[in-house]
């Protein structure tokens, strides 16, 4: 495991089949001592890579190949500049049942060797296989010039970030292997923040969403935060992705999501954001903002909560929560504000009475984003949240300001999801609930109360 995240690059997944992009830095070092015969202490196997001092040739690269792939079905092929202007050797495998694997070692003048995995479904045809493998290997440029990739980004950035801040040894190495992986990109670039490294192949000319996104990110992360202190100390780089083109996007997620503007992806993660280019291209940068909030709680949350799971509409109900909000640059605040777009769908739900919130607050992930009542979940789920946390205080005894603390504090204990809801339920009265629900929600001059309650300070804590 050591040896194999020591040298990758880069892993991507998508429609056809998984990419994978390493680099040849050694063999697995051999007579480490083991504890409980499969583990070795770290610090050992650094200590062993620093005697190794290999010359690769190639028997040794087909070695390294298949302790990383798997047996190879055919002698080194050896390939001279025919379609990039490095010499490479192809590899192909033993035929798998489910799929097809090619893979390339690039060798550059520098010494420096490269790795080039493709693991194909079955299926696909052999131009469809090909075309794949050449756009990608065409794509890649490893320059190794460190210094024309960061002057690059410094032309990108709305201002520098201090990223120095101490941090756990594994986040320094996420973000060290995050940022490898940009600069062995052609076109793309990357800007650092506290917490996160957001890469685009945006130009210099359309680069204002990434740059408001940076000015942004990181007030938001305190208001997240905020809420949901993170149950251990966060050890990984939070990525964003932004895209220059829709096509693009739409290529890199899945096929079910390309109506999206933006989407967490948890198995890639990196939250990944559409270009907007409809109409000005202020007013259309604006218009992704929210997309980014949404999405940057989902992320969030992700990590914050230890990679569990939270109810459906905790989780949606507070990326609908913060999607919405205002945001002082300034001051570096947020103040949340009624979602608009939600109450279109929620006004008649009130109207005709066709509100039933246990039921809401106890669908699993596939029930709640069944698409004949997704739009209504997604009204309810944040309605519910609204009111909890912006109008609780106004429904004396009922307990309802302490619901979402309550069922944080379970899903820490239980890692159980719906235990968590159901704690959270048994805390108030449902019946209760519904009729004040209502009630809020018919009401204008609650509403604006609520409207007006901040749930943060000048100082951007919780307010108390």
């Amino acid at each position: 495991e050591l040896w194999r995240h020591d040298q990758q690059i880069a892993r991507f997944q998508g429609e056809k089949g998984v990419f994978e992009l390493v680099t040849l830095n050694h063999l697995i070092p051999q007579k480490l001592p083991l504890i409980n015969n499969h583990h070795v202490i770290e610090s050992d196997y650094h200590d062993a890579l620093d005697s190794l001092n290999i010359k690769w040739n190639d028997e040794n690269i087909r070695t390294w190949v298949e302790l990383f792939a798997g047996e190879v079905d055919s002698t080194v092929k050896r390939i001279r500049g025919m379609y990039l202007r490095y010499n490479y050797v192809r590899f192909t495998f033993k035929e798998l049942p489910h799929e097809e694997k090619q893979a390339f070692v690039l060798g550059f003048p520098e010494g420096k060797k490269i790795f080039f995995l493709f693991r194909f479904k079955k299926g696909l045809s052999r131009s469809e296989v090909d075309n794949a493998i050449w756009s990608l290997l065409k794509t890649v440029l490893i320059t190794g010039k460190r210094s024309v990739q960061v002057s690059k980004a410094r032309d990108f950035q709305s201002y520098r970030t201090n990223v120095r801040e101490k941090k756990s040894s594994k986040f320094g190495a996420t973000r060290k292997r995050v940022t490898s992986e940009i600069k062995n990109l052609k076109d793309w670039w990357y800007v650092e923040t506290k917490n996160y490294v957001i890469k685009s192949n945006l130009t210099y000319k359309n680069r204002d969403l990434a740059l408001l996104i940076q000015k942004d990110i990181e007030i938001m992360r305190k208001a997240y935060t905020a809420f949901f202190p993170p149950i251990k100390e966060i050890d990984e780089v939070s990525v964003v992705a932004v895209f220059k083109s829709r096509e693009e996007y739409q290529q890199y997620i899945p096929a079910n999501l390309s109506w999206s503007g933006g989407v967490w992806m948890p198995d890639r993660k990196e939250l990944v954001i559409s270009p907007n280019y409809i109409g000005n291209r202020k007013g259309s940068n604006a218009e992704m903002l929210p997309t980014v909030y949404h999405e940057a709680l989902h992320q969030y949350l992700f990590y914050a909560l230890d990679y569990v799971t939270s109810p459906m509409w905790f989780n949606e109900g507070h990326a609908m929560l913060f999607e919405t909000c205002k945001i002082d640059r300034t001051r570096k605040t947020v103040v949340v504000r009624e979602n608009a777009q939600r109450m279109r769908v929620l006004e008649p739900l009130i109207k005709n009475n066709r509100l039933n919130l246990e039921e809401v607050m106890s669908l699993s992930p596939n029930e709640f984003y069944q698409e004949d009542n997704l739009e209504k979940n997604y009204a309810v789920s944040w309605a519910l949240v609204y009111f909890f946390r912006k109008a609780g205080h106004l429904y004396k005894d009922r307990n309802y300001e302490n619901v979402c603390d309550v069922i944080l504090q379970e899903l820490i204990k239980t890692r159980d999801w719906q235990k968590a809801a159901m704690t959270g339920m048994a805390t108030i009265n449902m019946k209760e609930l519904n009729n004040d629900f209502l009630n809020f929600w018919t009401s204008k001059s609650k509403r604006r109360i609520a409207a007006n309650y901040g749930l943060f300070d000048r100082q951007g804590n919780r307010a108390k």
